[in-house]
This record gives structure tokens, sequence and C-alpha cells, in this order.
């Protein structure tokens, strides 16, 4: 049951505080919730999480880590995507800021020859230069200190934290779990048991560079922007690929818009 006593956002001027029938992270798993959870009006209505859902988060993600993928060579984008600059911090301080409230095991894959100093996170390389994602992903399975594995794409900068706990509460007997938003597959932004590990390096081994190469002969759950809760736009926000300097211009431009979606969903601005 969600409990009486709300976790308070900060203060906002002017913000007009209501009592709801049940928070959102209630919402989302059916759960009872009487006495409500706090919502502010700050533009739209935005909808605080209850300490149960919080502290439910919390231990989800203390059973499962985070790993961010950022050895990619951004070819279109002409630059490391990683280092771009989102609100003055790089994308990569961003996503480990994000989501390091909910994650307590975090892990980053790199190349040898792209340090990320200033990010105080494990770090871990790629096995097999040239094979792209897919070594990334094998690399952070490898590595992982718990299981399942979030796997999150250094270009996805407004990834959600609350949707990634969802995807591992997900996976149940699955040995992977995978959105399809608008039809779409998201393997760079999925949840993975370790024991996929030794599947992706024979893939590899054998020539298959694709993500989904080891999809057929795994047991994969795939779920939708709906059994995910998700609106159109908190789709096109969350599932928002940066590959390109007109992409970057449009994150750069949609960042206010980004953090309340985030704050609505119970998120943490860092």
């Amino acid at each position: 049951m969600c409990p009486p006593k709300p976790k308070a956002l900060e203060h906002v001027g002017g913000a007009v505080i209501i009592l709801a029938d049940r928070c959102l992270g209630c919402s989302l798993y059916a759960r009872v919730c009487p006495i409500g959870a706090v919502d502010i009006e700050i533009e739209q209505k935005v909808v605080q999480t209850c300490d149960l859902c919080y502290y439910t988060e919390k231990r989800r993600g203390r059973m499962s880590t985070a790993c961010i993928l950022a050895g990619g060579q951004s070819t279109r984008m002409g630059t490391a995507k990683a280092t771009l600059l989102l609100d003055g911090k790089t994308v990569l301080e961003h996503l480990v800021q994000t989501f390091q409230p909910y994650f307590e095991d975090m892990c980053l894959v790199t190349r040898l020859d792209l340090s990320y100093s200033t990010v105080l996170i494990p770090k871990t390389y790629d096995r097999y230069a040239g094979v792209g994602p897919t070594a990334g992903i094998h690399a952070g399975l490898l590595f992982a200190k718990s299981d399942p594995v979030l796997m999150i794409a250094v270009d996805m900068p407004f990834a959600s934290p609350q949707i990634g706990l969802k995807l591992v509460s997900l996976l149940e007997a699955y040995e992977a779990v995978v959105p399809v938003i608008d039809g779409k597959r998201h393997p760079l932004f999925s949840v993975y048991r370790k024991s996929l590990a030794t599947r992706y390096e024979a893939a590899i081994l054998s020539g298959k560079r694709r993500v989904e190469s080891i999809y057929e002969e795994s047991r994969v759950r795939y779920v939708t922007a709906e059994e995910l809760g998700l609106r159109e736009e908190e789709s096109a926000f969350f599932f928002f690929n940066m590959n390109t300097p007109e992409d970057y211009a449009w994150a750069q431009k949609k960042y206010e818009s980004y953090k309340r979606l985030q704050l609505k969903r119970g998120g943490r601005i860092e």
C-alpha cells in the first residue's frame, strides 16, 4: 500500500500542491495507493513518486547493473557523442548522474583510446574491435557485477531510469527484454541476462555483428510503449537517438521539456 508520507519535491515558487488518488508508479504497477502522492503544477501537472515506489525501484536497482555503451565511432556526429554538452554537463556525465540514484552498480564500456576520466564509474573495454555495439554488450555482460544488465547507449541522452527499472521488472523467466516503440526495436536500451555473454561471443566469432542476431535462439520478451505506460510524447523523448548534429541541436532545444517529463515520472534531475 502506498504510504501516507510522500517524497517531497524541492519547493517551487508559486506551485500548487494537491493530493492525487495514486502516484504514477502505483498506477503503472496497478498497486493500491489510497492516500496518494503529491502533485505539483509547473506549467503542466507533475506527478511525484510515493515512498513505496521510490524504494521499490531502489531495491530493484541494487539487484541489477546499468551499463553505458560509449565505444562507438560517432561517424555521423563528427565528434564523440559522450562529450557533447547538455545544460553544462557532458552527455555521459548526465546519464551517470541520472541513473546512479537508481542503480548502485554501474559500468561504462568504451574503447581503449577514450578515457572519459571525469566519470567515476568502473570502466571496461571492447574485447573485439570493429564489431560495433555487439562487442560493447558482450563486454558489459562479462564485466557487470549483478544480473540482469540494463544496456544504455550513450546516444540516448534522455533515457529514463524509471523505464529501465520497469524493463528489469518484466524480465522474469526471459533472457532479454527489448522495447518496441512505433514498430522499432531498441536493443541498446534493453535488459539482458549475463548468461547471454557466451552467446554473443559465439555470434561475434561466427561473423554475426548485429545485436539482434541472437534473438531468435534466445527467450526475448518484446514490450510496447503501452505496456511501459508511455504516451507518445514520452516515447519520443525517452527513446530518442542522437546521431547527427541536427539531432544534437534538437536535444539542446528540448532539454527543459525532458526535465519536466522526468519530474512527472518521479525522476530526479541532478
